[in-house]
């Protein structure tokens, strides 16, 4: 269905499992899995160490990158002023997706 693996993956549940499932789901030499959920039980996340030698990459990401104390802030005023940016309120079906994604180098 890939073509030999996702491009980028995001594990969003919180499960070690899904975790792994993601990360085994990358292509070789430029796949990324993206770790959004957070693990409460402490299980162990166990990868396989030639995959990230085959160039695959695993990050975390909290809040994507947002600096709380500075960030929400500036975006609650921005909405309360009318400033929003309009584009992230923007719906788009699946093959506008498509058609965006292929257009961009």
């Amino acid at each position: 269905m890939s073509d030999g693996g996702a491009d980028y993956c995001f594990e969003c549940i919180g499960l070690a499992s899904l975790m792994q499932e993601a990360f085994s789901s990358c292509r070789k030499g430029t796949g990324k899995t993206i770790i959004l959920g957070i693990e409460m039980h402490g299980t162990p996340l166990s990868i396989n160490p030639y995959e990230l030698k085959a160039g695959k990459t695993i990050i975390g990401s909290m809040f994507g990158g947002v600096k709380a104390k500075v960030d929400i802030p500036m975006f609650a005023t921005k909405y309360l002023n009318n400033r929003a940016m309009r584009q992230l309120t923007r719906d788009n079906d699946a093959l506008t997706i498509d058609k965006s994604r292929k257009l961009t180098p």
